[in-house]
């Protein structure tokens, strides 16, 4: 199954790669296809953007921008330097069990808002390698496993 909408249209940057260039996507909070690719361009995410619309179904869901600052997999970290400050969200491909996200979490993401300030992305980070030291000691495919943090760049009530 895909996560991805077809969105922006120039592009199909996966989130979960360490080559791709991209810096913003999109993410819809509950929905099976949940995620935009990546893009440089900000203004492709931009709330009265048509194709957006057409891309991103609207529903009972929450739209958040977010710009991508790491990736933490079986070869390690690789960071990106971001822009933009606030709230962090951390996104799991489908190899992560969801038991580790909690029940009361969404199905693709957590919400680490506990995480602000100066510090707040050093202490995310932190917290998925310890996170991921822990897949990686209880999971057989701890190797395909990965998580994506991110810096909320806007949200929007998508309905």
């Amino acid at each position: 199954m895909s996560f991805y909408n077809n969105y922006p249209l120039n592009s199909n940057q996966d989130i979960f790669s360490k080559n791709s260039t991209g810096r913003y996507f999109a993410y819809l909070s509950n929905r099976s296809k949940c995620l935009s690719f990546l893009s440089n361009n900000i203004e492709d995410f931009d709330f009265n953007s048509n194709e957006l619309y057409k891309a991103m179904p609207m529903g009972y869901t929450t739209l958040t921008i977010l710009e991508r600052a790491f990736l933490i997999d079986g070869e390690g970290i690789k960071t990106w330097p971001v822009e933009n400050e606030g709230k962090i969200y951390i996104i799991r491909n489908e190899m992560v069990p969801k038991h580790y996200w909690g029940q009361d979490q969404k199905e693709y993401h957590l919400l680490l808002e506990s995480f602000k300030g100066t510090y707040a992305l050093k202490n995310a980070t932190k917290w998925c390698e310890d996170l991921f030291i822990k897949i990686s000691n209880e999971e057989s495919n701890s190797n395909v496993s990965k998580l994506i943090g991110a810096v909320v760049v806007e949200e929007f009530n998508w309905h």
